[in-house]
């Protein structure tokens, strides 16, 4: 398969895929759409495996977590990694479909390891609509749609982004050039979205899933970045099925073998 490599991320100009990555994709396809897109973060180097998946617009879910503590940390509502809510389960009644270890006080590492849906719905009521609407504009992300509620709008509503997006926004968070963010926000951050970690390396990264709206669907995201001494290189996948186990299953498989794939380079 040619493979031709541009200098700088153009939204309209996507690349294909190494052919071990599209194949990686065609074979975990079957009755789901899969996409996969990776960013040289020096270079901006991207390689997409297909170029109108890569812009399709859709609900961030739980990926908003990671501009979500950037500006709970930067407007100082949260305060740092340590930062601690209380369960009410009066205010945030657990649901059938929770996971595990969501009913429970939480701090801002331990809430976004869990992915606790209600901690960060409460740090939206306190940062409020003006303030996500600044900060959104200064990020550029997605269509910036907060009319589905101010602590719901990232959740299967109105807020969408496509994977070349998603991408934008971690090279400017990775290079600590999103506006309005200080290094600090960024660096706790970063933080608390470390999944793995070895000598020499370090794999950082955000789940999000959610039903697709106006469709019978589901959506599992992906999105991070493996750092090696050779660089970074983020990565923005998806899946979509029919039902939440569907998509959980093969993401589950699919990241596994492309961040082994970005730390051998």
């Amino acid at each position: 398969m040619l493979l031709v490599l541009v200098r700088g991320l153009v939204l309209g100009s996507f690349l294909l895929l190494t052919a071990a990555r599209a194949g990686l994709v065609e074979e975990y396809k079957r009755d789901a759409s899969v996409l996969v897109a990776t960013l040289d973060v020096k270079s901006g180097e991207l390689e997409c495996s297909d170029d109108g998946r890569c812009a399709r617009l859709l609900p961030p879910c739980s990926t908003f977590k990671i501009p979500n503590a950037v500006i709970g940390l930067e407007t100082g509502v949260v305060t740092g990694l340590d930062w601690t809510l209380k369960y009410d389960p009066n205010r945030n009644p657990a649901q059938p479909d929770w996971p595990a270890g969501w009913a429970q006080d939480h701090d801002l590492r331990s809430a976004m390891k869990r992915s606790a849906v209600w901690y960060f719905q409460e740090i939206a009521r306190q940062v409020g609509e003006e303030r996500y609407k600044s900060f959104l504009a200064r990020f550029d992300y997605g269509n910036r749609d907060l009319s589905g509620g101010v602590d719901k709008f990232w959740l299967s509503s109105s807020l969408r982004l496509s994977a070349a997006q998603q991408l934008t926004f971690l090279r400017k968070f990775w290079r600590q050039e999103l506006p309005g963010a200080s290094p600090r926000s960024i660096d706790l951050t970063k933080e608390a979205i470390l999944l793995e970690q070895g000598e020499g390396w370090a794999w950082r990264g955000k789940t999000g899933s959610g039903p697709i709206p106006g469709t019978q669907r589901w959506v599992g995201w992906h999105v991070g970045g493996v750092e090696t001494p050779r660089g970074t290189r983020l990565y923005a996948l998806w899946v979509e099925g029919d039902s939440f186990r569907q998509i959980f299953d093969r993401r589950a498989e699919i990241v596994k073998r492309l961040v082994a794939e970005l730390r051998q380079g």
